[in-house]
C-alpha cells in the first residue's frame, strides 16, 4: 500500500474531518487534540438581587473531552474571589443567598483535560435592595 504524506496545520475545525484521496480505500479521519475552550455565563441574569441565588453555567469544548478513559475526562473547578469552592465540580454552580460582600467578586470556572487547562471568568454584580423594600413605606413617611 502506498504512503501518502499530507502537510498542514490542523485546528479545532479540523477535528473529525474526513480526508479522501485519489487512491482507492484511502480514507483518513483526523482527531485533533486541543485544550478546553470555556465559556462562563450567569444564567440567572446579569444583575443578581441581594438575597437571591446566582446560577452559573460553565460550557466547555475539548478533545479529548470525555467518553474515553479516565485521562480523557474533563474536570471542572470553581473559584469565587480567587478561592476554590469546595464540593463544586459540575457544569453548574449556584451561590445561594448572595449578599453585597460578593459584589464585584470574580467567579471563575477552570476546565482541564489531558492536553491543558483553561479558565473563564465573570464579575458578579449584586444589587442591594431599594430603600423602599428595606425600610418600608412607614419609615419613608417619617423621613419626608
Amino acid at each position: 500500500m502506498p504512503l501518502i504524506f499530507v502537510s498542514f496545520f490542523p485546528d479545532i475545525v479540523s477535528n473529525k474531518v474526513v480526508l479522501f484521496s485519489h487512491c482507492p480505500n484511502c480514507i483518513c479521519r483526523l482527531h485533533v487534540h486541543y485544550p478546553p475552550h470555556v465559556s462562563l455565563s450567569l444564567t440567572s441574569g446579569d444583575l443578581v438581587l441581594e438575597g437571591e441565588s446566582a446560577r452559573f453555567r460553565c460550557a466547555a469544548d475539548a478533545n479529548p473531552g470525555g467518553g474515553g478513559g479516565a485521562r480523557d475526562q474533563l474536570t471542572r473547578s470553581w473559584f469565587v474571589g480567587g478561592e476554590r469552592v469546595r464540593g463544586e465540580a459540575g457544569e453548574e454552580m449556584v451561590l445561594e443567598g448572595v449578599d453585597r460582600r460578593l459584589n464585584g467578586r470574580e467567579v471563575a470556572c477552570e476546565v482541564t483535560n489531558s492536553i491543558g487547562r483553561t479558565r473563564a471568568t465573570k464579575r458578579l454584580e449584586v444589587s442591594c435592595e431599594s430603600a423602599d423594600a428595606a425600610f418600608g413605606d412607614e419609615l419613608w413617611k417619617k423621613i419626608w
